[in-house]
């Protein structure tokens, strides 16, 4: 099948699952190719539920973060099968590896789902050291929907065949836009995947295979900036984007995408597009989730 092909059969699966179980399909992407490539999948966890949560109480965002890129990606890191967690605000969702050339370049979470009081959940599963759950956080999971017990692997199981056809898509995609990658492919791909990570020349020449100069004169043919201009870039996008479509705070933005120190992020971003990043923000908050959120509120 054609890249459209198996686009289009993972997008079925997707809706086919949301319309099961009434839930939310969203993405955590290291790589940025299922981004790039699945236009429709939304990206850290922007449901209702986890969205309203992180405002509803002190430091809920943090957690949020340390739990799903710590406890989280730790589990992966050691154990690539899929399983269940149990967050901080006491809400349940399937994680899901997504894997391209054996290469985990994401996570599918499929979910909000309530815990009943009784429920025990399956072996494997992921638990929250602590439960914080506000009030709203409550109120709000009363219209989360519960799973039988058979739902559970029920859902693991349709949620690695989404994974598998994601990595068919992504597969795809690639294929049709570079059949050979050539140095300057090598050169975006090696940015796209370290960006938030601390690189320097080298790491990028001895990617290449070649000297720290040779790599200097290609970032110059191809590119016109060096080393450190297109990183910064590279970064500053990546956070505009965040900006734009997630809820993490200024800080968690600037420590996602590399920056060490949130005041020198603040300064080089207003430096590139002539505001600060709350103002950016604010004028540029997609209408379309504001109008979610407050209808679910």
């Amino acid at each position: 099948m054609e890249y459209q092909q198996e686009l289009e059969l993972f997008q079925r699966g997707a809706k086919l699952a949301r319309q099961l179980y009434n839930c939310h399909i969203c993405v955590h992407d290291f790589s940025s190719q299922i981004v790039e490539n699945v236009k429709e999948l939304p990206v850290h966890h922007l449901n209702p539920f986890c969205a309203i949560s992180k405002r509803s109480g002190v430091n809920y965002e943090r957690r949020c973060v340390q739990f799903d890129g710590g406890a989280v990606a730790d589990r992966l890191a050691k154990n690539t099968k899929p399983f269940w967690k149990l967050c901080h605000s006491g809400i349940i969702e399937a994680v899901i590896p997504v894997f391209m050339d054996n290469r985990n370049v994401g996570i599918l979470f499929i979910g909000p789902f309530k815990q009943r009081t009784t429920q025990i959940m399956p072996e494997g599963s992921l638990i929250a050291s602590s439960l914080k759950i506000t009030d709203k956080s409550a109120e709000l999971s009363r219209h989360l929907p519960e799973l039988s017990l058979s739902d559970f692997s029920t859902i693991l199981t349709m949620g690695k065949l989404l994974a598998r056809q994601l990595e068919n898509v992504l597969l795809k995609a690639v294929a049709s836009d570079v059949r050979v990658k050539d140095r300057k492919q090598q050169i975006e791909d090696f940015f796209n995947e370290n960006f938030h990570r601390n690189i320097a020349l080298g790491d990028l020449a001895e990617r290449l295979c070649l000297s720290e100069s040779r790599t200097f004169q290609l970032l110059k043919k191809y590119f016109d900036q060096g080393f450190c201009i297109m990183l910064m870039n590279k970064r500053l996008l990546r956070a505009e984007k965040l900006l734009r479509m997630s809820m993490f705070s200024i800080g968690q933005v600037a420590t996602m995408t590399g920056f060490q120190h949130n005041e020198y992020f603040c300064r080089v971003f207003r430096r590139k597009y002539g505001k600060s990043a709350r103002e950016y923000r604010m004028l540029h908050a997609k209408g379309s989730l504001k109008n979610k959120l407050d209808s679910f509120a």
